[in-house]
């Protein structure tokens, strides 16, 4: 009889045994339980970072889409739709962060993927995305796939470092970023040929930015 039964009477010790008080294995497989539960679901929502970055790279970068209204605001749909599922499998809402580090742990490594992608205290790249598949079991490249074409586009449009804070709170907020996703897409085009940066807002109306990039 252990020093924790010896001071519970006999209907306490009983529902402290049913609680597995003294159960030192259960205490230990219910650790163990916890800490893959945790891993699976910080696994699910990095492949979920994945997929929300490929859309906002493609949204980016496809400028030609975006001179159709309806497939525009469909495809900024999925980036709201996709920073839901983001928001309710991490629990919490956090910024967004993009940043190119250009530094690869591998000589062989193609410099234009060295990206990193952080969400909280959860940050995915390259490699990570790799070790994640085998632990998921995945046999499908896709997710390793988008993860690439999402770091080409970027590298190639000149998108080195991109922060968004959006929290989906309320319909103006969601606005503001339809709005802000637009003048990125067209921020290089139009600071390129010192243009009027002309997008189409939420609205459907076109504003012009003037756009000076004289020193």
């Amino acid at each position: 009889m252990s020093n924790m039964e010896e001071v519970l009477d006999g209907e306490a010790s009983e529902l402290y045994k049913l609680l597995h008080g003294i159960d030192t294995d259960y205490n230990k497989n219910l650790m163990s339980e916890t800490i893959e539960a945790e891993k699976k679901r910080t696994d699910n929502a990095s492949s979920i970072m994945i997929e929300l970055v490929y859309l906002i790279s493609t949204y980016l970068t496809h400028k030609q889409d975006l001179k159709n209204r309806k497939t525009a605001n469909a495809s900024f749909r999925r980036i709201v739709e996709m920073y839901k599922i983001l928001h309710q499998t991490a629990r919490t809402k956090h910024s967004l962060l993009i940043r190119y580090r250009g530094f690869p742990n591998d000589e062989n490594a193609d410099a234009t993927q060295d990206y990193e992608i952080i969400y909280g205290n959860t940050s995915i790249d390259s490699a990570s995305t790799a070790e994640m598949m085998v632990r998921l079991g995945m046999t499908k490249t896709t997710l390793a796939d988008h993860l690439h074409e999402a770091f080409q586009g970027f590298y190639h449009n000149k998108i080195y470092s991109l922060y968004l804070r959006y929290r989906g709170n309320h319909q103006n907020e969601i606005r503001r970023f339809q709005d802000s996703l637009q003048v990125l897409a067209h921020f290089h085009e139009a600071a390129g040929s010192d243009q009027t940066l002309r997008f189409q807002n939420h609205g459907g109306e076109r504003p012009g930015l003037p756009v000076d990039t004289k020193p």
